[in-house]
C-alpha cells in the first residue's frame, strides 16, 4: 500500500513531524517498490539517515519528498543502503537556486551510501545532482541501477558527486538534463584525493544545456571509464565557446578511457566525443558518429597530455581529431584514425 506523510513541519530531526528520521540500526522491507510507497505528500522530504544511523531500506517507491534543504527524497548522514528501491518524483526548489543538492538523495560529508538495483528518476534539484549528489569524504556506490528524466539547474542531471571513492557499475543513466555542466553525470572526486569509476555503464541520450559535458563532465584526478557506452548525448547551446564535450567533457585531472564506446554524440562547437582539458589515456575504444557545427568532431585536444593505444577515432562530422593549437597527440600504436591534422601526433 501507500503510507503518506502527514504531520506538517519540514527539516526537523526528533522525529516530531515531517520525514521519518532515523536513528541507531534500521531495516525497513517493503512488499516490492511497485506495491509499497512511502509518500512524502511535498510537506518534506521522506527519509532522513541521522549522523550514526545505520539503514538498510529495501523493496519501496519513496515518493513527493520536497524541502527547502539537501536531499528531498532522502538525506544521508550516516550509512545507508537502498536495495531495490524506486526514488520518484522528489525535488528541492528553491529560488536562489544555489543551496541545497540531491532531489532523490543527498550523501552527506564523510557518509556512505551503497544503491543496488534501484530507479531514480523524475527528481529535480535547484543545485546540482537532480537525482544524487554526493559531498566531499564520503563514499558511494552504484551498481545495477537506472537513472532517467531527473533533472537540474546546474550541474550533473542524475548524479554530481564530490565522494571519496565512487563506483557506477552496471547501471544505466538516460535523458538526463542539466543546466550546466554534465547532462548525466558529473564527478569531482579526484579533488578530495579519492578515486572515480564508472564500470560497464551506458550513458546515453542525456543532455547540456549549458557549458558541456552532455554526458558526462568529469574534474579532479584518478578517473576512469572502462568497458561503457556514451552515445546520444548533446551539448548544443549556441552562445559563445559553449556546447562543448558531448560525450565527455575533461575540465582537467587525470581521465583514463578504456574498452568504451563513444558515438552519435553532438555538440555546437569542439570535441562532440571528447573535449579535454587535463591528462587524458584512450585504449581499446571505439570513438565513431560523433558530429559538431564547428571542428573535432571526435577529440579536442587541449589537454596536458593526451595518449591513445589501440584506439579507432573515425566517422566524425567535423574532423576525426583536433587540438588547440600546442597539444599533441601521443600514439602508443595500432590506432586507426581517420583524419588529422599534420604535426599534431598522429
Amino acid at each position: 500500500g501507500t503510507y503518506t506523510l502527514t504531520r506538517t513541519g519540514a527539516d526537523e530531526n526528533v522525529g516530531a513531524t515531517g520525514d521519518l528520521d532515523l536513528t541507531g540500526s534500521v531495516s525497513i522491507v517493503g512488499a516490492g517498490a511497485g506495491t509499497t510507497t512511502v509518500d512524502a505528500n511535498q510537506i518534506d522530504r521522506v527519509f532522513h539517515v541521522q549522523t550514526g544511523g545505520n539503514a538498510s531500506i529495501a523493496e519501496i517507491t519513496i515518493r513527493n519528498g520536497s524541502v527547502l534543504a539537501h536531499g528531498a527524497g532522502v538525506r544521508n548522514d550516516g550509512s545507508l543502503t537502498l536495495l531495490s528501491v524506486t526514488v520518484d518524483s522528489n525535488q528541492n526548489p528553491d529560488a536562489e537556486k544555489n543551496r541545497f543538492a540531491g532531489g532523490g538523495l543527498y550523501n552527506a560529508q564523510n557518509a556512505s551510501a551503497i544503491i543496488q538495483d534501484s530507479t531514480f528518476t523524475n527528481n529535480y534539484s535547484d543545485f546540482d545532482g537532480g537525482a544524487i549528489f554526493s559531498e566531499t569524504g564520503g563514499n558511494l556506490d552504484i551498481a545495477r541501477s537506472t537513472f532517467s528524466a531527473n533533472s537540474v539547474y546546474r550541474h550533473g542531471g542524475a548524479i554530481a558527486s564530490f565522494a571519496q571513492t565512487f563506483t557506477l557499475s552496471d547501471s544505466r543513466v538516460v535523458n538526463n538534463t542539466a543546466g550546466s555542466f554534465g547532462g548525466g553525470v558529473s564527478l569531482y572526486s579526484g579533488y578530495s584525493g579519492g578515486t572515480a569509476s564508472i564500470l560497464r555503464t551506458e550513458i546515453a541520450g542525456n543532455v547540456s544545456n549549458g557549458q558541456g559535458g552532455g554526458g558526462a563532465y568529469v574534474a579532479g584526478n584518478s578517473i576512469l571509464i572502462s568497458a561503457s557506452t556514451i552515445s546520444g548525448n548533446q551539448a548544443l547551446n549556441t552562445g559563445t565557446n559553449l556546447g562543448i564535450g558531448a560525450g565527455i567533457l575533461q575540465n582537467d585531472g587525470t581521465l583514463e578511457i578504456d574498452s568504451t564506446t563513444i558515438s552519435g554524440n553532438q555538440a555546437h562547437y569542439l570535441g562532440a566525443g571528447i573535449n579535454a582539458y587535463g591528462t587524458l589515456s584512450v585504449s581499446h575504444s571505439t570513438i565513431t558518429a560523433n558530429t559538431t557545427n564547428a571542428w573535432a568532431g571526435g577529440v579536442l585536444n587541449a589537454a596536458t597530455s593526451a595518449t591513445f593505444e589501440n584506439t579507432i577515432v573515425a566517422g566524425n562530422t567535423g574532423g576525426d581529431v583536433g587540438t588547440d593549437g600546442t597539444s599533441i597527440f601521443t600514439s602508443l600504436g595500432h590506432n586507426l584514425i581517420g583524419s588529422a591534422p599534420e604535426g599534431k601526433g598522429f
